[in-house]
């Protein structure tokens, strides 16, 4: 069966799934496998997803050709880059998660906090003389909450 599109894009996802790095070498790198893959197709356009393995090689094989290629100094730079990254992602999540917990905390409580008023009713009387005269008729506790 004839390789479809779909096939081939997954191949290619595939094989860069399997290189562990990034940056321009693994760029350059997948632009000579994509290459390959189009002239493959092109001098064999009945060859199944099977036949490019064979001819071209597994996303493993290929991952491994790439990694092979790399001096060591290459390959510990790709590791302390990509340590790096990881690092830095999870500092970032941990900042996220901790400030976003400490806003809804601040929420919560600001809305848990009752505000208390005391609503107190007095009557004045005022005799002939001008007096002023005042009696607590009723108290009223009002609670109002956020």
């Amino acid at each position: 069966m004839k390789i479809t599109e779909k096939q081939q894009e997954q191949y290619l996802k595939n094989i860069r799934n399997h290189i562990p790095f990034s940056g321009k070498k693994k760029r350059e790198f997948m632009e000579i496998i994509s290459e390959s893959v189009r002239n493959f197709i092109d001098e064999n356009p009945d060859a199944d997803i099977n036949e490019l393995h064979m001819s071209v090689g597994t996303p493993d094989e290929i991952a491994d050709s790439f990694l092979s290629g790399l001096s060591a100094s290459e390959t510990e730079k790709q590791i302390m880059t990509a340590r790096f990254i990881k690092i830095g992602a999870a500092f970032v999540t941990a900042a996220v998660v901790v400030s976003l917990s400490v806003l809804l905390f601040s929420d919560l409580r600001d809305s848990k906090i009752e505000k208390e008023s005391v609503v107190t009713t007095v009557q004045c009387n005022v005799d002939e003389n001008g007096a002023v005269s005042e009696k607590t008729v009723d108290k009223y506790k009002i609670i109002l909450e956020n």
